[in-house]
């Protein structure tokens, strides 16, 4: 994974800015998982990201769970993933629907369109 060029002026840009950016967040967030490879304790630890990159992270970087606000764009994320890498449908499956109620102090709320 290649890092954007801008990549750094970014991180200073946000992190002069945090403190104004975030707020809390409580709800539900949601994710599919496919049962063979997910371990009950582990599916929202974030261990995935330190093997292979992900959209927003280089692999390694950090722990991440990618999780939706809604379950449908949950599915989409995860049909996606496949169809990206060219895998029918067909073999998206099976997968599980997973929900977790989080409750966070400091959140980037990018649905915001003053804060993007």
């Amino acid at each position: 994974m290649t890092p954007h060029p801008d990549r750094d002026l970014f991180k200073q840009r946000l992190s002069c800015r945090l403190g104004e950016l975030v707020s809390p967040f409580s709800g539900s967030a949601f994710r599919f998982i496919d049962p063979r490879y997910s371990e009950t304790t582990d599916l929202f630890a974030g261990k995935g990201s330190l093997f292979a990159n992900g959209r927003w992270l280089a692999k390694g970087t950090q722990f991440a769970t990618y999780t939706s606000l809604e379950p449908e764009t949950a599915l989409a994320e995860s049909l996606a993933a496949n169809r990206y890498f060219g895998f029918p449908d067909s073999n998206s499956t099976p997968i599980v629907l997973v929900t977790a109620e989080a409750h966070l102090e400091r959140v980037v709320d990018l649905r915001d369109g003053k804060v993007r």
